[in-house]
């Protein structure tokens, strides 16, 4: 979903110290930063939105100009940058994945940025993987992308036995969306 037409729930009274206004909607299809993944941008009836952050199981909007409460408006994400960011973050678990199964490297952190994007391994003293197990890895990835594996994603409520064995550190309750690279018992990840 790219446009959303929702209400404005909340609109601080003065802008912060960058200028900047903070909205809350009744609903939205901006994603805020969470999980690794950085914020969507986007519009809300042509008014900038520079960044979206978590505030418990809000979405709270950074913006240009105040909008007024109770207002209809029309959310609008920018779709080539959430489009680089979906890529960027399945790539990073089908790597993580990948260097797990096959080499028993697990992701340690990761981070998805604008300029650079880095996943971070927990290895033995080397501190330099071999080139030959590099181009390995990417030969693996890319027979996989090659395959066109579905992903699905699945919805759990936390505490049900759906939920995955991992979440995000900044998760505060709620539904918890997992990704699942391929089919079930044949998934290459599966992952909150």
């Amino acid at each position: 979903m790219k446009v959303l037409d929702t209400c404005v729930v909340s609109c601080s009274e003065k802008p912060d110290t960058d200028g900047l206004f903070y909205v809350e909607l009744k609903d939205t299809v901006i994603f805020p930063e969470g999980g690794g993944q950085p914020s969507d941008t986007g519009h809300i009836n042509g008014v900038g939105v520079k960044y979206a952050r978590r505030d418990g199981l809000r979405a709270i909007h950074y913006v240009d100009e105040p909008i007024p409460v109770g207002a209809r408006v029309r959310v609008e994400v920018d779709f080539a940058q959430r489009l680089d960011n979906m890529q960027q973050h399945s790539g990073q678990h089908l790597l993580s994945a990948i260097l797990s199964r096959g080499w028993g490297l697990e992701t340690v952190s990761w981070s998805l940025g604008d300029a650079i994007s880095y996943v971070e391994l927990q290895t033995s003293k080397e501190s330099t993987l071999p080139q030959a197990m590099l181009d390995a890895v990417e030969d693996k990835c890319n027979d996989i992308v090659l395959e066109a594996l579905p992903i699905n994603i699945h919805m759990a409520e936390q505490g049900s036995e759906a939920q995955p064995s991992t979440v995000p550190a900044d998760y505060v309750g709620g539904v918890i969306r997992h990704v699942e690279i391929g089919v079930a018992e044949t998934a290459i990840d599966k992952n909150a």
